[in-house]
């Protein structure tokens, strides 16, 4: 419900104290979201920044 991807039965919710069901755009912007699990590519790689990747 925080993230507005699912609608409240009763009740309200306010982010940072904008109505998250009235003006969900802008209480997305005031949150963010952590996942629990990360899944990588099995073909994402690190680089050095000062290395960008010059393909293509």
């Amino acid at each position: 419900m925080l993230t507005t991807l699912l609608q409240p039965d009763s009740g309200s919710v306010k982010i940072a104290g904008v109505d998250a069901i009235k003006n969900p755009t802008s209480a997305r912007r005031k949150l963010a979201q952590v996942l629990q699990d990360v899944q990588l590519s099995q073909y994402a790689r690190a680089r050095r920044p000062d290395q960008p990747d010059r393909r293509g």
